[in-house]
């Protein structure tokens, strides 16, 4: 297991959000997470960029709809 060291002064991803959540289980969950606003979201991407948690991170773009709910089959 990888060990990081921060300093108690260094904020923490959890500081530039409002929010986070892990849904799933296993090996094919999702963290979830609303950035405070555009830079903290910048700010995010550039640290778990250059620290990603494990080999298989990776970024999903996401984006919530102004039509309100929709129902589609694939």
């Amino acid at each position: 297991m990888r060990k990081t060291t921060h300093s108690s002064d260094e904020p923490q991803i959890k500081d530039y959000t409002l929010g986070y959540k892990l849904p799933g289980a296993g090996g094919g969950g999702y963290l979830y997470m609303v950035a405070k606003d555009p830079q903290a979201a910048l700010r995010i991407r550039e640290v778990l960029t250059q620290n990603p948690p494990n080999s298989c991170a990776r970024f999903v773009e996401m984006s919530l709809s102004q039509l309100g709910l929709q129902v589609s089959r694939s």
